[in-house]
């Protein structure tokens, strides 16, 4: 297997031969639309690079977020888009670039000696199941559940992001990214009882991907167990 280098690059950094290559990157997966990476690379702050000998083979951009919740601000990490290139090469980089996020929240942990609120948003079951699959706690649950503490965050995440929470389901972003209307429709990608789940979680919230809706999703750092068994599927 081909060496994988990680980055981290600070907003300042990304120059025009990198956005370059991530443009590339993701019109190769995700289609010719530029709206998808423009809008991340507004939201992001800070951007995880892996790179092989074939040139870029994944990214990942975060962001660094203080959220309102009750009395205080709370740090917290939006998971933004993750791009990696569809072979071996890629998979291993995007491994790599979330192991080096996984370190660095780890560290930030460590020095407010408090967790952070991690959050992001998605849209289809696939999704769900690599959200569930690589970190912590992932909320809401399947069984639509969700803890009454996590409402107002989820409020507050939901404002960072341009879109209005609603007022009985706060985890629902309706329109938030309408650039998804070209997706496929769900009959024949849902293969498997976790997709199954997850399709009905999203239907249950009434989360529409071909409107540009998304679910909120909070979750924590993976522990470190669950960490290598994800990393070794």
């Amino acid at each position: 297997m081909s060496e994988v280098a990680v980055a981290r690059v600070e907003k300042g950094g990304w120059d025009p031969a990198l956005i370059e290559g991530m443009e590339r990157l993701a019109a190769s997966v995700l289609g010719p639309d530029p709206t998808v990476l423009a809008d991340e690379l507004l939201r992001g702050d800070r951007l995880y690079v892996a790179r092989d000998p074939q040139g870029l083979a994944a990214f990942m951009l975060v962001a660094r977020v203080r959220l309102p919740v009750g009395a205080e601000c709370r740090h917290a990490r939006y998971l933004g888009l993750t791009v990696a290139r569809q072979d071996e090469g890629g998979s291993a980089a995007a491994r790599g670039v979330r192991a080096r996020l996984i370190s660095d929240a780890r560290a930030e942990e460590a020095r407010l000696r408090r967790g952070l609120l991690l959050f992001s948003t998605a849209a289809t079951p696939g999704a769900l199941c690599t959200a569930r699959a690589f970190w912590g706690e992932v909320q809401p649950a399947h069984d639509t559940a969700y803890p009454d503490d996590l409402v107002p965050a989820a409020e507050a995440a939901a404002h960072w992001l341009g879109a209005r929470p609603g007022r009985q389901l706060p985890f629902v972003l309706q329109g938030l990214d309408p650039v998804w209307r070209r997706a496929q429709s769900f009959p024949g990608r849902i293969a498997t009882d976790r997709l199954r789940r997850e399709l009905d979680l999203l239907q249950h919230f009434g989360v529409d991907e071909s409107n540009g809706d998304r679910l909120l999703l909070f979750c924590s750092l993976p522990k470190e167990s669950v960490l290598s068994e994800a990393e070794a599927a």
